[in-house]
């Protein structure tokens, strides 16, 4: 008898905590149109430790072209993200920044309708963009120099590769700058090393340049002279 009481009771408790629990469902109505097709997409949080290629956490591909989800029962607060199974293909914004977890509240909405804007792992053609191009070089400059664009849109590094010039048959350089937003954006043109980077004619050192334009606009740049010679 006391044995079965204690059933009776857990059998309370449980149906007690499932009925404060609420139902959701994730769904994804639109795709980069890059997206790899048949590939598969995942719902990654905190709810399953934020597992990037978690198989029970597939996303359902309906009829209707709709991604869809139905994650556990829960309370409180749900943080996501999506991926292609991994961290590398994790969804950014659509220029390629990081993006903030996605959040909801269970209890508040059943069905939540999400839009991925791009991948981390391939282009982002829908991107605004600025294009800056360097119209003169100091003499000094070594032929074929491969050039940085420096900036608080990649921490100031002064060699990334992803911020490159890519240079004409003619000996142009050029780079499409993201602008998704506007706001100022503040650089300094380099040879992959601080040590290298422009100064004027003199060998002083430049305030930072700043650029306050919209995507489409044109920055034509002029090199004056370089610090390490």
């Amino acid at each position: 008898m006391i044995l079965r009481s204690k059933i009776t009771i857990l059998l309370i408790i449980s149906s007690l905590a499932l009925s404060g629990c609420y139902d959701l469902t994730i769904r994804i109505t639109d795709l980069p149109e890059n997206t790899p097709a048949g590939e598969a997409i995942y719902i990654s949080g905190n709810f399953n430790n934020w597992d990037p290629g978690d198989a029970r956490y597939i996303m359902r591909l309906n009829n209707d072209s709709v991604y869809e989800v139905a994650l556990p029962k829960g309370i409180g607060r749900l943080e996501y993200k999506f991926t292609r199974g991994d961290w590398s293909t994790v969804e950014k914004d659509i220029c390629g920044n990081e993006i903030q977890n996605r959040m909801v509240y269970y209890g508040r909405n059943d069905l939540v309708n999400d839009i991925i804007e791009s991948w981390n792992d391939l282009p982002k053609p829908l991107c605004p963009k600025a294009f800056f191009i360097i119209r003169s070089l100091p003499a000094s400059t070594p032929e074929n120099a491969t050039l940085y664009l420096a900036s608080d849109l990649n921490g100031w590094d002064a060699g990334d590769r992803g911020w490159a010039f890519s240079q004409t048959p003619e000996g142009m350089y050029f780079i499409e700058v993201p602008r998704p937003d506007d706001e100022t954006i503040e650089y300094k043109i380099t040879r992959g090393e601080w040590r290298r980077v422009e100064t004027r004619a003199d060998g002083e050192d430049i305030d930072n340049r700043i650029f306050r334009g919209r995507a489409g606009d044109v920055v034509y740049i002029d090199i004056e002279g370089w610090r390490d010679r």
